[in-house]
C-alpha cells in the first residue's frame, strides 16, 4: 500500500523581481504551500544575469530575472519546478544554458528543459518519505525553434524544451472550402508549399484537409476546431509515463 502523499501546485510563477522579505501578505500562501510534501510551480522566466542576447520571438514578451529569485521562490516553499513553457527560450540557447545552471546550483528538481530531448523529456525526481514522485514538464505553446531535439552519433542534440506538437484543422461547409480554394488559386498563396510538396520536401495534406496559406480546413459543420496532438510527442511522453512508473510510486505530468 502506498503511503499518502500529498501535492500543492500553482500556476506561473511568472518572477522578475527578488520577493520582498517583510511583506507579510505572502505568508498565508507560503503556509499552505509548505503543507503539501510535493510542490510544485511553473518557472516562467529565464534565469540570467542579463547577459543574454534575445531570441527573435517570445512568449508573448521576453521574461528574465537575476538568480537571486529562485531562493525566494525555495524559501516561499516550493520544491519542484516545470520549466517548459512559452518563456523558456525567450533568450535563445545561451539563455537557456544559464536557467538550467542556476537551477542546478540551488539545487532543485526541474524538469522540461535540456541540452537535448532526452534531457528535456526525463522526469524530474523527488525522494520523501512518503515515497518517490516523478514530474514530466512538457509544453503545447511554443515557437518550433524552442523545442529540443534527438541526439544522434553524428550530431549534438538541440537544446530547447520537452515539446507536445499538435494541429488543428478548421471545418466549413462546401461553398467556403470551394472559395478557399478559388482564393488559393487566384492568389498563390499556397504556391511555396506546394513546390516544397513537388520537391518532395513537405508531405501531403491528409486525405480531406485543404491547407490554405498554412491553416488546414476540412468540409463539415461551419464554425468547428480541431486539434490533434501530434502522434511522435504522445507516444514519447506515454513512453515516458511508463517508464517513470517503474521506479517512481507517483507520476505528474504538468
Amino acid at each position: 500500500m502506498k503511503n499518502k502523499m500529498s501535492f500543492s501546485a500553482t500556476g506561473d510563477s511568472l518572477i522578475v523581481k527578488r520577493i520582498p522579505k517583510d511583506y507579510d501578505g505572502f505568508a498565508p500562501v507560503s503556509e499552505y504551500i509548505k503543507s503539501a510534501g510535493v510542490r510544485l510551480s511553473n518557472l516562467e522566466t529565464v534565469i540570467s544575469d542579463f547577459d543574454c542576447f534575445p531570441s527573435a520571438f517570445s512568449g508573448g514578451t521576453w521574461v528574465n530575472a537575476r538568480p537571486g529569485v529562485l531562493p525566494d521562490l525555495l524559501d516561499f516553499g516550493f520544491n519542484v519546478f516545470c520549466c517548459a513553457n512559452n518563456h523558456s527560450l525567450d533568450y535563445s540557447y545561451n539563455g537557456l544554458k544559464s536557467t538550467i545552471a542556476a537551477l542546478k546550483d540551488c539545487p532543485v528538481a526541474f524538469a522540461g528543459i535540456g541540452m537535448n530531448l532526452y534531457e528535456a523529456s526525463k522526469p524530474a525526481i523527488l525522494d520523501l518519505p512518503s515515497g518517490r514522485v516523478a514530474m514530466i514538464s512538457i509544453c503545447s505553446s511554443f515557437d518550433n525553434a524552442a523545442r529540443a531535439s534527438h541526439q544522434t552519433k553524428e550530431l549534438p542534440g538541440r537544446p530547447g524544451l520537452n515539446p507536445l506538437r499538435s494541429n488543428t484543422v478548421y471545418t466549413v461547409p462546401p461553398s467556403h472550402m470551394k472559395a478557399l480554394k478559388e482564393i488559393a488559386r487566384a492568389t498563390l498563396i499556397n504556391g511555396q508549399r506546394d513546390n516544397s510538396k513537388k520537391a518532395g520536401f513537405t508531405p501531403e495534406s491528409p486525405e480531406g484537409v485543404f491547407s490554405f496559406g498554412g491553416i488546414d480546413f476540412k468540409e463539415g459543420a461551419c464554425g468547428q476546431k480541431f486539434t490533434y496532438c501530434n502522434k511522435i510527442d504522445l507516444e514519447r511522453t506515454k513512453k515516458g509515463i511508463n517508464d517513470a512508473l517503474k521506479y517512481t510510486d507517483y507520476v505528474i505530468i504538468m
